[in-house]
């Protein structure tokens, strides 16, 4: 289905409801959907930052709705005299907040809605709703004074843990949520969570008063999803047309009796844990569940036309997985999917030092795009979005600043790794 511009407005207005036609819309546009005023008509409003709007309001007339090549959609806000009074001032649709008549006519709030067509976006909005704690940690101490002074002499440890408690903030609206049982989240498809592991290096959890010879006697400890899928190999033959990665699909995991039994309906994707490159071995056991199919042991995954090597790289290499950077590149684009910027240039700085790539001009050139989105964020705010976009040299050159202050910080030349050089200089505010 293409989406354009006649759809997009049947489900989102950033235009005034006509009185007449609409009274309720209109109110409730009128009491939750405009912002401001700011600028000139109100310099304190809290949107202001350096003397303009934050928030980039007021907008500008258009007749029609169109989109622009950095995800943003300008709205349909015509010119047709419509007005709202506030603080004094008249607030036209330059001041309308995207909204959609049916979820603001529901839920009388302030909801606003947007169209995304661009991915990054997407992964902006998930950063953008998680973001900010949600909890706080409060100690309890208690007063100083001549009995409590002498009883604390003879204090002996004391339990770090135990003194601060951790308390969850619930607003009302989060509470009346719950109390009306609407669903909290919604996830689909469903996700098995795969751990990789080293033999007997597993995760293992561990409560207040375990003895560590228990744990390592019980077998329960010593199972897990990577073992039990061997095991499931080795019993089950039609279990070994799949990789570990693919399990999940036909296979369920049964945590009480920790082991896998057939899937008689339904099915989950399953998502290996992510593993830095700097592991070494770890990373290369996680390449070979991606692709090796009927492993029985961590031997099977190390065979390769019948020669067991010693390694899992070795393994990697025999197969054809390292004759080249493909896995860097098949690693840095599966973590552009779900890693800030911050967090990909040090995966890439981590690449440069450890990972021995073998064009890091190339790798770069390929790849220099993906951490920068916080930069063009960074630029939009200091600028207008939509009058404004930044030039692939102004991001090049930003991004290359970033970088050699991170390379500059573990004492470092940057430049040894045959990266391009900046063309031009420019400053950027290094706080996210």
């Amino acid at each position: 289905m293409v989406i354009n511009a006649e759809i997009i407005d049947s489900w989102i207005s950033a235009e005034i409801p006509n009185p007449e036609d609409d009274p309720l819309g209109y109110v409730l546009v009128s009491e939750h959907m405009m912002h401001g005023p700011c600028g000139d008509k109100n310099e304190k409003c809290p949107c202001m930052k350096k003397g303009k709007c934050s928030k980039f309001y007021p907008k500008d007339f258009t007749e029609e709705t169109t989109f622009t090549d950095n995800g943003f959609t300008l709205y349909r806000r015509r010119n047709n005299n419509m007005y709202i009074r506030r603080e004094n001032h008249n607030l036209d649709n330059r001041w309308v907040v995207p909204y959609n008549i049916e979820l603001l006519k529901k839920f009388q709030a302030h909801i606003n809605v947007e169209y995304v067509n661009k991915s990054k976006l997407l992964k902006y909005l998930c950063k953008y709703v998680n973001k900010g704690p949600d909890q706080a940690s409060i100690m309890f101490q208690r007063i100083r004074t001549r009995e409590t002074e002498s009883s604390s002499e003879q204090a002996k440890d004391i339990d770090e843990i135990k003194e601060y408690l951790d308390y969850r903030y619930i607003c009302e609206q989060d509470a009346l949520w719950r109390l009306l049982e609407y669903d909290i989240h919604y996830h689909w498809p469903p996700v098995e969570r795969l751990p990789v592991h080293l033999p007997l290096q597993n995760m293992v959890p561990l409560r207040k008063g375990t003895k560590l010879k228990t744990v390592a006697k019980d077998p329960k400890f010593q199972k897990t999803k990577l073992t039990e899928w061997f095991e499931a190999n080795k019993q089950y033959e039609d279990a070994r047309k799949l990789t570990y990665c693919e399990f999940p699909q036909e296979w369920k995991w049964d945590d009480q009796n920790r082991k896998w039994i057939k899937r008689q309906r339904n099915f989950k994707i399953g998502r290996l844990f992510y593993v830095n490159p700097i592991e070494g071995e770890r990373f290369y056991l996680r390449m070979l569940l991606m692709i090796v199919k009927g492993a029985q042991s961590y031997n099977d995954l190390r065979t390769y036309n019948g020669t067991v090597y010693q390694t899992f790289k070795e393994a990697c290499a025999a197969r054809g997985l390292l004759t080249d950077d493909k896995e860097w590149y098949d690693t840095f684009t599966e973590a552009a999917n779900w890693a800030t910027s911050a967090q990909l240039r040090y995966l890439f700085f981590t690449m440069l030092l450890f990972c021995n790539l073998q064009d890091e001009r190339k790798f770069f050139n390929e790849n220099w795009k993906k951490m920068t989105d916080d930069i063009q964020r960074y630029l939009y705010n200091k600028y207008h979005p939509i009058i404004y976009t930044p030039t692939d040299t102004e991001l090049h050159d930003l991004l290359l600043q970033e970088l050699e202050e991170i390379f500059s910080k573990n004492g470092i030349y940057m430049y040894n790794y045959n990266l391009p050089q900046k063309s031009a200089q420019y400053e950027l505010d290094v706080n996210n």
